[in-house]
């Protein structure tokens, strides 16, 4: 891609592989600001700190998606935060 996404703001799930990852990547690449998720803490937190070089924010948390309860946990804490 090759657009400005500086003033967005993204969530995307399953981040920490496969074409979350790669997704997360893009928008990153773009400075978008991330927030990512997946199962694994220490995948996530890696992949979170990767981003961080080019994201304009970056926001990585262990969430499993199918519990309701996380989910909501995920956006009311950081990524539903208009302030990062």
């Amino acid at each position: 891609m090759n657009i400005d996404l500086s003033a967005k703001r993204v969530i995307i799930t399953g981040a920490s592989r496969g074409i979350g990852l790669a997704i997360a990547r893009a928008f990153a690449a773009e400075g978008a600001r991330v927030a990512i998720c997946a199962r694994s803490a220490s995948d996530v937190r890696e992949v979170g700190a990767q981003l961080a070089e080019h994201a304009q924010a970056v926001i990585a948390r262990a969430v499993d998606v199918t519990a309701r309860r996380l989910l909501l946990k995920l956006h009311t804490r950081g990524a539903g935060s208009m302030c990062w």
